[in-house]
This record gives structure tokens, C-alpha cells and sequence, in this order.
């Protein structure tokens, strides 16, 4: 099925859910023994969550790091619902889920090198089986105020995304209330981001530190190209929230 016809298929579905999503899953043949390195991060043309991403910073008082996060609160008071920051006493009173901790809701987690030891004793069980573990190769351990800049601007913007141990890649690309050129922008730069990554060699321990923005738009690639990719992606299915998967082929949306 073309992309137009999904669309449509979608829409019929999601009528009454304009802000459910397209979801992609694609199937790659990397080897069993590499798909835990099957993972990046990269800023999609058109941004395709409805909420913000909570981060929980934990940065030692009087550091540069606080003050690049307050003149950003100075900035944007509103960054304050979305931006919980602190020393080590937040370390505890997250640990424990009391004080200003208790009930607090995060999706994303920032630590300075300086605090990571104690961030590590107090939480690594909990934070690590759920993806939030911060990591110099993930980007989200800093030295300095400059880089937890561009780690809380990544975390904010960017999309994180792993294979399964079957290879298999899953992401929201979309919002159903997309024009049919905005959801063909984010397909191609999903998929282009993951051949990229593939491409450039999966190892255990390759960093991910920084966002990919694939430059490559849908029919750019010369036939070559494509054909390499499709070595990389098997298959690429399309589905929503509450519809069906379809199978799209490369030369629609790559």
C-alpha cells in the first residue's frame, strides 16, 4: 500500500482521534549479537510528541551547570513545570520519594560527572532497568555548564529510539491530524537515521552522544543507495493507535 492510501486508511480509522499516532515499525537484518546497539537519538522535521519532556537535572550547587539551568529559567518561567533541578540532597529525597521529590514525574535524566558516583549508589537500580541511567555515552553526563546546555536542548528536542533483540525498530513519526508531507518528511528522516547509524557500524560501546538530523529527503537517494538500504530495512510498517499495520514500500518514503 502507497503512503497516500494509508493515510487515508488512518484517517477513516482515527476520526474521531486526531492526535492518536502513526507509529513505524521497521524491521532490520542486523545480527542477534548487535542488536543491543541498535539504538540512537534524532530530531524528526516535525515534532511528533504531545507533551514536553519532564528532565530531572542533578547538578552540584554553585556549579556552572546550575546557572546555565537558571538563566534558562529566567528566560522561560514555564520551564519550571518541565525542568526539576538540585544537588545531592535531590538525589535522596528521589531515592527515598519523599520532600520535594515525593510525586515528582520525570521522563529524562541529567547528572553532572561530579555527582554521578553518588547518583549511581543510590539509584542505578532503579533508573537503569528503565532507560533513565544517565551516560557519558548517551550524552547525559556533563562537565561544564556549555555542555548541559546542549544535553537539556537534546533531551527537550531529540528522539531516542533501539531495536528490539529481534532488530526490530519502533517510533512514533506522526500525529494523524498531519499533512500527508509532514508525515513523509518524518518517515524518511526516521528511516534515514537508522540506515545512517547501521551504516556507520554498531559496536557495544559506540556513543550516542549528539542528535542525528538526517539531511536526506524522500527520493533522494539514487537507485544504489536505495537498494543498499533495503539490505539494511527489511520491511517498513505503517499502523496508528487503534488501526491496523500496513506494509509500505522503500520507495514511498525513502
Amino acid at each position: 500500500m502507497n503512503l497516500s492510501e494509508a493515510v487515508k486508511l488512518f484517517r477513516a480509522v482515527e476520526v474521531a482521534r486526531p492526535s492518536n499516532a502513526y507509529e513505524l515499525h521497521v524491521c532490520t537484518n542486523i545480527d542477534s549479537h548487535l542488536t543491543n546497539a541498535l539504538r540512537g537519538r534524532l530530531a524528526l522535521p516535525k515534532e511528533a510528541r504531545t507533551k514536553a519532556e519532564k528532565l530531572l537535572i542533578f547538578a552540584e550547587d554553585g556549579s556552572d551547570s546550575v546557572s546555565v539551568v537558571q538563566t534558562m529559567f529566567e528566560n522561560d518561567p514555564n520551564l519550571k513545570n518541565v525542568i526539576t533541578v538540585g544537588g545531592a540532597e535531590l538525589i535522596n529525597d528521589v531515592a527515598a520519594g519523599t520532600g520535594a521529590a515525593s510525586g515528582l514525574q520525570f521522563t529524562k535524566v541529567l547528572c553532572t560527572q561530579a555527582l554521578l558516583p553518588q547518583l549511581a549508589k543510590a539509584m542505578a537500580r532503579s533508573l537503569g532497568p528503565r532507560g533513565l541511567m544517565p551516560s557519558l555515552k548517551r550524552g547525559t553526563v556533563v562537565t561544564n555548564g556549555d555542555e548541559m546546555r546542549v544535553a537539556i536542548r537534546e533531551a527537550q528536542g531529540a528522539l531516542d529510539w533501539r531495536g528490539d533483540r529481534n532488530g526490530v525498530v519502533r517510533g512514533a513519526v506522526g500525529r494523524i491530524h498531519f499533512t500527508e508531507s509532514e508525515l513523509r518528511s518524518n518517515i524518511a528522516a526516521f528511516l534515514h537515521g537508522i540506515v545512517d547509524k547501521i551504516q556507520a557500524g554498531l559496536t557495544s560501546g559506540q556513543s550516542q552522544t549528539g542528535v542525528a538530523t538526517p539531511s536526506s529527503v524522500v527520493g533522494a537517494l539514487t537507485s544504489q543507495d536505495l537498494k543498499r538500504a533495503t539490505t539494511i530495512i527489511k520491511q517498513i510498517h505503517l499502523s496508528s493507535t487503534q488501526g491496523p499495520a500496513v506494509l509500505i514500500p522503500h520507495s514511498e518514503v525513502m
